[in-house]
């Protein structure tokens, strides 16, 4: 058995991995990670790892063998899953203004164009779906995946659902 993270570039969303999650008491799991429905579950998973409720590990076909690795490299893994990692105790603070960009937004659609304007450095802003997941997990927003998204200087603009929103405008901030 080898760690992931002794793998430069380990193909965490391969399809053809097999994720197994294995509990102190013995009982072993399948974890399914195909498809974008399984995220929460993904999701739920590396939050027991996290919590030391569970170890994760990944049996990765090869060409003549399979490997068995250990997950062990959490900030990788949460990376290639598109969420925030939270086991870095000093885990950046973010935090950003938005408002519906009524020029580019009618009543009459069912997506809103939102510009957010970033009140700090993170990598996150950079990476679509990331932040899309983001978005999803802590406001309850639907982002919209067909549109495209603009910015530049610390503001960002992307379409949203408008059923999922919760005014006009407003802030977030994670502390």
């Amino acid at each position: 058995m080898r760690s992931a993270s002794s793998v430069e570039h380990f193909p965490y969303k391969n399809s053809t991995n097999c994720y197994i999650e294995v509990f102190p008491d013995g009982t072993v799991r399948n974890i399914a990670h195909k498809n974008k429905s399984e995220l929460n579950e993904i999701e739920a998973v590396y939050t027991r790892i996290c919590n030391r409720e569970s170890r994760l590990f990944c049996a990765w076909p090869g060409k003549y063998s399979t490997n068995l690795f250990e997950i062990d490299d959490l900030n990788a893994f949460a990376d290639a899953f598109g969420f925030i990692c939270e086991t870095n105790p000093d885990e950046h603070i973010h935090s950003f203004t938005w408002e519906v960009d009524e020029k580019n937004s009618t009543s009459r659609t069912a997506y809103v164009k939102i510009r957010f304007t970033c009140d700090c450095e993170s990598p996150l802003y950079d990476a679509r779906e990331k932040f899309d997941t983001f978005l999803q997990k802590h406001l309850g927003w639907s982002v919209a995946t067909s549109r495209g998204r603009s910015g530049g200087s610390g503001t960002i603009g992307l379409y949203v659902h408008l059923a999922t929103l919760n005014g006009r405008k407003g802030s977030f901030n994670t502390e």
